[in-house]
């Protein structure tokens, strides 16, 4: 047993696991009792299908963790090559895994597919190894990523169109200057947005 920010309960070691793969694919009732997943996934390189069609979302973004006597970085990805189908089918799944180390992932394909409510900020993960990107975001269609770099989506990736999003959000926004206006003159504008996460 263990004691995190006041919760005790029994943790488990996945430290010398090099594959998680499918390990919660469909289990519509895991949550993890609504409390962050610290796991030490530094040996890990098959998270394929992880949370796929289950009903999971609690933290698992990368920090720094002690639990017990030991002390590690929980949520390292460093290693994995397949992320393949890791939230497809997801339809709860709504947490910020921005500050994931993707640089080894070859495989993203269907990684957020029909992940409906996701819409996080990963415009800065290095996908610079994946070779297999297909469908990565089809169906994730609250993904609005409304001021995000790329909408969100790793590095120059064309993001699926979010039907959840308001008009302007998948297109453009235009603004024309008023017929009576001159070069010189300073214009004001004002511009408001909606997305469904009320950000």
């Amino acid at each position: 047993q263990v004691t995190v920010n006041n919760v005790t309960y029994i943790a488990w070691d996945i430290s010398g696991v090099d594959r998680i793969n499918s390990a919660f694919w469909r289990a519509t009732n895991f949550n993890n009792g609504g409390q962050p997943l610290y796991w030490d996934t530094g040996s890990v390189w098959n998270m394929g299908y992880m949370f796929a069609q289950s009903s999971f979302n609690q933290d698992i973004g990368t920090r720094e963790v002690t639990i017990g006597n030991k002390a590690f970085t929980a949520w390292d990805t460093s290693s994995v090559q397949f992320f393949d189908n890791m939230f497809n089918g997801a339809t709860a799944f709504d947490q910020d895994v921005s500050g994931w180390v993707t640089t080894a992932g070859t495989n993203m394909s269907s990684m957020f597919y029909g992940a409906s409510s996701f819409n996080q900020d990963l415009s800065s993960w290095n996908v610079t190894a994946v070779t297999n990107n297909s469908n990565f975001d089809e169906g994730a269609s609250a993904w609005c990523g409304t001021g995000f770099d790329n909408r969100g989506r790793p590095s120059d990736w064309t993001p699926s169109l979010a039907d959840g999003c308001p008009a302007g959000v998948d297109t453009f926004v235009s603004l024309e200057a008023p017929p009576s206006a001159v070069a010189g003159d300073e214009l004001t504008y004002s511009l408001s947005y909606w997305n469904s996460s009320n950000e």
